[in-house]
């Protein structure tokens, strides 16, 4: 379980925005020597029109470090946020932070984790007008732990492509790999998983070629252990017509 947010030029007022994450933080610290009840009738509470599982998220997000994602780029907005997850202890992930370079001594010595495209150069707006191929690199070589995201959800597959060519601009290769797999399992508290180390899931892909190669495919691939049948309609139906023109 995760939260989520946004900050940038499309989200309304900065200033705003801060302000109300701030006063949601405080109402979920306040849930903490408080029943959620008597937090729900409180002025703040009531002006945000919040219920009592609102309440309970926010109690999660301010005590008990439920990780908050936070989507932003501009370089003043990751530096308010590094002060606000300093200032309130939080779980803080930042996701897009297209201006990171501008505050990389800062956000690396935050420890807060991040989440990129690396295949974003293109700015869409003026938040972004640092965006470069070599933000995966900057950033890896600054000790700052990175995962990776892709432009749409419907194209997460294109995530690996990402990674590759983040590794091409100048992270490296094991960092890269690690990024979608021990990296998300630690950050995000998934137990047991992401690596391969006694005691854990054996959950195992094994490529038939370098795994960051767009081309590349799984020959086997392990869940739990136990292996998983790769076959699709897409290869029965090329399994068949190969077998129909071998007729002929």
């Amino acid at each position: 379980m995760v939260m989520l947010g946004k900050m940038g030029a499309s989200s309304g007022s900065r200033s705003e925005d801060l302000d109300l994450l701030e006063n949601l933080i405080t109402l979920g610290k306040l849930a903490k020597t408080k029943n959620y009840e008597k937090v729900l009738e409180s002025p703040l509470a009531e002006f945000f029109e919040l219920h009592l599982q609102d309440i309970a998220a926010l109690d999660k997000l301010a005590n008990k470090k439920l990780p908050l994602i936070i989507e932003t780029n501009r370089a003043t907005d990751i530096k308010h946020l590094i002060d606000i997850k300093n200032k309130y202890d939080l779980n803080l992930i930042l996701a897009g932070i297209e201006d990171a370079p501008l505050v990389l001594d800062e956000l690396a010595k935050s420890k807060i984790p991040v989440i990129i495209n690396p295949m974003d150069n293109i700015p869409n707006s003026f938040d972004e007008l640092s965006s470069s191929l070599e933000l995966a690199s900057i950033l890896n070589k600054a000790g700052i732990t990175i995962m990776f995201d892709s432009a749409r959800s419907h194209n997460y597959h294109l995530i690996r492509q990402g990674a590759g060519n983040a590794v091409a601009y100048g992270m490296k290769y094991e960092d890269a790999i690690s990024g979608m797999s021990k990296i998300v399992a630690d950050v995000f508290g998934i137990k047991n998983r992401g690596s391969l180390v006694k005691g854990n899931f054996a959950d195992v892909v094994i490529w038939e070629s370098d795994p960051l190669e767009p081309s590349s495919v799984p020959t086997y691939v392990f869940i739990n252990g136990k292996q998983i049948d790769l076959t699709t309609r897409s290869s029965r139906l090329k399994d068949r017509y190969i077998k129909k023109l071998g007729k002929n």
